[in-house]
């Protein structure tokens, strides 16, 4: 949530009699009336900059915190922004800017609840009620359902990409969905298998590329889903502290971390990156993980308690993540090719016939040797030869 501290109308008083001075005493130094005069200006711009530069710095309390590397320097409190010193010594100084234009109300519930204390609110009733409707009205979830490929009525599909459903924890603790690790890295393939098929059947039901974010906490998970969706350029597929400043219509989050163990790691516990993360949808938001792994988190377990009271938690079946698959297939057009793919060009004097029957090609035409040109040229013997050869 923003925040401003108390006495704005003093600041602003102040800068703008630093701007009037700044302007007057340019007027003087045109008129070169003392050329001492330009350390005064330079003096009070600086003095400008910086008081403006002290006013605006970090003003979002909740962002994730500069990275502080030096373990001196960390030592010393250097993680801790100015402003945050500020507001917790002076707490009445404070005022909540406490109107957003971003999330509809489902997904502003759970920062809402979680981190800023009931205080936040949507700016306009069309904020609140904004939701995510498929372009085709669900025509391509309808086909996908058709044939042999069919996984019954209650298919989890069609509940994520309903419109009713607008922030929804998909559980995947019934899957064989362990982490796994690469080195010292964090990687879950079964989830990143899940986001390439929810971001696939969202896009084939016409949400565009630039309408969806994916957002994982973890490095290796980033590489992995950049890899499965790399045909998609203009999704961004991002970290919790890159996504800072960015919003989408549709945010999947891969939570990665699931294990017997319940090992969590430093990241999954951050509560800034946490809340970064659940504000950068603004009309659906899709968290994939393992409750069980998670919950044992003090801020993710609240957050299941009140996922599970407003009934958005959605476990997945045995086998979800192969009973859509076939989703993320190429689509095969009438003409028997794949969109986007140049048909193949067709071959005469060819013939096919059934497995192992002989199979006549077109007989290639066999270029003679020019005797007149390069190595050949002046060198009868070498003519000879290859003349001889053809």
């Amino acid at each position: 949530m923003p925040c401003s501290l108390d006495g704005n109308s003093i600041t602003a008083l102040l800068m703008r009699l630093l701007r009037l001075l700044c302007l007057r005493v340019s007027v003087l130094c045109a008129l070169q009336i003392n050329l001492s005069l330009l350390v005064i200006i330079s003096s009070f711009r600086l003095l400008y900059v910086y008081i403006s530069a002290q006013l605006v710095l970090n003003r979002y309390p909740t962002l994730i915190a500069s990275q502080v590397r030096n373990p001196a320097a960390r030592k010393a409190g250097l993680e801790v922004s100015l402003f945050r010193r500020l507001s917790t010594a002076h707490p009445h100084a404070v005022i909540d800017l406490t109107h957003q234009y971003r999330m509809n109300e489902d997904i502003m519930l759970l920062s809402n609840r979680l981190i800023y204390g009931d205080r936040l609110k949507c700016g306009t009733e069309e904020v609140a009620r904004r939701t995510l409707v498929l372009p085709d009205g669900g025509k391509y979830l309808r086909m996908m359902h058709t044939g042999k490929q069919t996984c019954g009525k209650d298919c989890w599909m069609d509940k994520l990409l309903s419109e009713s459903c607008k922030a929804v924890f998909v559980d995947t603790d019934l899957l064989p969905a362990q982490d796994t690790r690469v080195g010292d890295l964090v990687q879950n393939p079964t989830e990143a298998s899940l986001v390439h098929q929810i971001t696939k059947t969202l896009l084939r039901s016409g949400v565009t590329e630039s309408q969806i974010g994916v957002i994982s906490l973890y490095r290796q998970q980033i590489k992995l889903l950049s890899h499965l969706l790399q045909d998609h350029k203009e999704i961004e597929i991002l970290t919790a502290d890159r996504s800072q400043g960015r919003d989408k219509e549709c945010i999947i989050i891969s939570m990665v971390r699931s294990n017997d163990a319940g090992q969590l790691g430093d990241l999954v516990k951050d509560w800034r990156r946490m809340n970064v993360s659940f504000t950068r949808a603004r009309s659906k938001l899709i968290i994939i993980g393992s409750r069980k792994t998670l919950q044992s988190a003090p801020l993710l377990s609240e957050f299941f308690t009140l996922m599970h009271g407003k009934k958005w938690i959605l476990p997945l079946p045995p086998n979800a993540d192969k009973m859509h698959s076939h989703a993320v297939q190429p689509i095969i057009l009438q003409c028997g090719r794949i969109p986007g793919k140049r048909p193949a060009m067709k071959e005469e004097n060819k013939t096919i016939g059934k497995e192992n029957d002989a199979i006549t090609r077109p007989i290639k035409k066999i270029k003679k040797a020019r005797t007149d040109v390069g190595v050949l040229r002046g060198r009868p013997i070498l003519q000879d030869i290859m003349i001889g050869g053809n």
